[in-house]
This record gives structure tokens, C-alpha cells and sequence, in this order.
């Protein structure tokens, strides 16, 4: 495998990151808000004025987890090639530092990204490439575009087109490893033989396991939902992978984390599955800060 190879794996893993799926059958087969092609039986809606439905809100909240740091082992499978390799990964709200290895542990790259850029140093070929990641300009109206949260940004657009494997890096490790939802991001939610069916209004469903409304008594809980796997992904996300399965579960300091996460893309047939060793959240020691990394001085820059 060569150096440039390599990386090409180290950086897809990398939340495509990357850090941002699985085979199951998706969400969007299945009929409007029930099960049928499961179960046979509609599911329940439930109101989010619920108490499980509030709770399900809090758990994942945008400040619920504010910043990840950690390690990770990641199997890359596509049609007639697979590689393991190793990651070590920062991610708060809208930065991603990430460092790669191959299985051997030779350094093979790093990458950093923000709101405006995205920069990859490949340590094996000496070289960065620096990717604005700005919204661009509408072709009809010469206008400004505004990226959102909810769509692609242009540029990644372009990107993904020119060098596909880099556009797992631009995805945000925080949205990965332990997504956010506000009440007016919700279209529905629906529950049946415990399990709850999140539908966003973008078209992303959740599937999460979890009580039977109206069972709560007595003291309500925290992290009373397992979060299964996500559908129909869209924004920079979504140009990335096709869905996110979560599997096995962890809590640090009081919320649920994934063990382990597979990442299915089903037009290129590939699969990234990691598996975490070592997680932090929230700054355990000290809050957590991203730097802009320098370019060593010998390197070549490519600029798009």
C-alpha cells in the first residue's frame, strides 16, 4: 500500500470522519411513522410535551457534550480492499483536530478544520492542501451563499467531486459521536414495542431504544435512550455516508456514548467501523482548545 494510499484510508475513517454506515435495512423504507414492513402494527405517536419526550431532549441537548477527545481503532472495507488503522481525535463545536497512523503506528497524516478551512498535512508525501470552506457564490445571482447546517457546503461539494477522500474530515466529530436535537428540529416521534422512531425535519430519522411512554414513575431519569443508528443524513454529513449505525454504549461522566460506530456508504459500497479505546468529554481535565496547526516549512502547499 503506498503512503498516498494510506492516508487516503486514514483521512475517509476519519468522521466520514471524520472520524464521520451499517447494512440495516434504512428508515426511509419503512411506510410514514410505522414499523409495518416489522412489526404490522402502527407506531404510537407521542406528543413532546411527553415526559420521555423531554427527556429524550435533554439527553441529547446541544450542551450535553461539548467537546470529545480520544483514541480510536478503525477498520476500512470497500469493494477488493480493506486497512485497519489508528486515530487520535479533538472535536468541539466546529473544529475537528485529528492525527493518523497506519496499523504500525507510522504517522501518516493530520487534519485540522474549522468553519472557514479545512488543511490535511500528509507527513508521508510532504505535502498540505489547505481547502477553503467558505459557502461560495450562487452561479444565477453572483450572490453570497449562506452554508447551513442542514446543506452542503459548496466548496465540500467540490471537493468530494476532485478528491473524495477527503471529505470525511470535514464532518464534526461532536455531530458523529453524540448528535444534538431542539424541539423545533423535530417533525415527529413515534414509539412502538420499545422502540422510538425521531424524524427531523430535514428528513433524518433516529432510531433509539427506550421505555414505553407513560411507564415513567416516580423520579424522572437521565439517559433513559439508546441511540441505534441514524437515516437519511444530510448537510456535510450526509455527502458523506448514507447512515450511522451505533453499537454497545458507554457513560462518562453521565451521558451515553457509542463503543463502537459503523459508517455505511452505499454508493461506494465502503464501510468504516470505529471502535473506540479512549474517550473524554467536557474537558475532563481542562477546557479543550484547537489549534490551527503550522505547515513545516519543506512542505508543498496546494491551494484549490
Amino acid at each position: 500500500m503506498t503512503s498516498r494510499a494510506a492516508c487516503w484510508y486514514f483521512v475517509v475513517l476519519a468522521l466520514a470522519i471524520p472520524l464521520l454506515n451499517s447494512c440495516a435495512t434504512s428508515s426511509s423504507t419503512r411506510s410514514g411513522n410505522s414499523f409495518n414492513g416489522l412489526i404490522g402494527e402502527p407506531a404510537m405517536p407521542v406528543p413532546l410535551s411527553d415526559p420521555h419526550a423531554q427527556q429524550l431532549l435533554q439527553q441529547f441537548a446541544p450542551n450535553a457534550v461539548r467537546s470529545v477527545q480520544g483514541s480510536a481503532l478503525l477498520q476500512i472495507s470497500e469493494p477488493g480492499q480493506s486497512d485497519r488503522l489508528q486515530m487520535q481525535f479533538t472535536g468541539i463545536a466546529g473544529k475537528n483536530h485529528i492525527r493518523l497512523k497506519t496499523s504500525v503506528g507510522i504517522p501518516a497524516a493530520e487534519i485540522y478544520s474549522d468553519p472557514d478551512s479545512l488543511i490535511l498535512l500528509n507527513l508521508a508525501d510532504s505535502y498540505a492542501e489547505i481547502v477553503p470552506r467558505g459557502a461560495g457564490q450562487d452561479q444565477a445571482t453572483g450572490q453570497d451563499r449562506a452554508a447551513t447546517h442542514n446543506s452542503a457546503d459548496p466548496s465540500t461539494t467540490a471537493l468530494a467531486a476532485r478528491q473524495p477522500w477527503t471529505v470525511p474530515a470535514t464532518a464534526n466529530l461532536l455531530d458523529i459521536l453524540h448528535p444534538s436535537v431542539t424541539p423545533g428540529e423535530v417533525q415527529s416521534l413515534t414509539y412502538i414495542e420499545g422502540t422510538w422512531e425521531l424524524t427531523l425535519k430535514t428528513g433524518e430519522v433516529w432510531t433509539l431504544r427506550g421505555e414505553q411512554p407513560g411507564k415513567m414513575a416516580g423520579k424522572q431519569r437521565k439517559n433513559l435512550f439508546t441511540l441505534v443508528r441514524r437515516d437519511n443524513l444530510t448537510g456535510t454529513l450526509g455527502s458523506i455516508a448514507d447512515s450511522i449505525e451505533y453499537l454497545g454504549t458507554v457513560e462518562i461522566d453521565g451521558q451515553i456514548l457509542p463503543r463502537r460506530v459503523s459508517i455505511l456508504n452505499e454508493t461506494r459500497q465502503s464501510r468504516i467501523l470505529v471502535q473506540i479505546r479512549s474517550l473524554e468529554i467536557n474537558g475532563q481535565d481542562r477546557p479543550l482548545e484547537i489549534l490551527r496547526p503550522e505547515i513545516p516549512a519543506d512542505f508543498t502547499v496546494i491551494r484549490p
